[in-house]
């Protein structure tokens, strides 16, 4: 099987924080929506267009970001890719990849406004057999 290359790029980025109370417990609703238009195809390439929407519950704060994912690679795979898209299955490396691009730029955007990450922040599991690490200074 033949291989992809696959770059998210942005076209429009909004945030905002629409109140200025950060209540204990935000959720957010997050959409990727891919494609969110016309499929174009250029040589060897087709761009997909898509939009991301992340909400808070309350409403305290929003993200739109806009852009194409474009996906380069041969005649053929771009034509099955395409095809793949129509029938409303997308590639799953081309979904992983605008996912992760798109949550990353809207971390980022959520913790400049100030408020906490739409995704929880992993903590390493704890090892009860293992003493607790000291530092001595030298």
């Amino acid at each position: 099987m033949s291989q992809v290359n696959i770059k998210v790029k942005l076209n429009y980025i909004h945030a905002e924080k629409l109140a200025e109370l950060s209540p204990r417990q935000v959720q957010f609703q997050i959409q990727l929506t891919l494609p969110s238009g016309e499929i174009k195809t250029v040589q060897n390439k087709i761009l997909i267009p898509y939009v991301f929407n992340l909400n808070s519950n309350p409403p305290i704060a929003n993200v739109i970001l806009k852009g194409e994912v474009d996906v380069i690679g041969e005649k053929e795979k771009i034509k099955s890719i395409k095809e793949g898209i129509k029938n409303k299955k997308i590639p799953r490396e081309i979904l992983q990849v605008a996912t992760q691009y798109t949550m990353l730029e809207a971390m980022i955007l959520i913790k400049e406004l100030g408020m906490p990450p739409p995704v929880p922040i992993p903590i390493p599991p704890s090892d009860k057999k293992q003493p607790p690490s000291t530092i001595t200074p030298i």
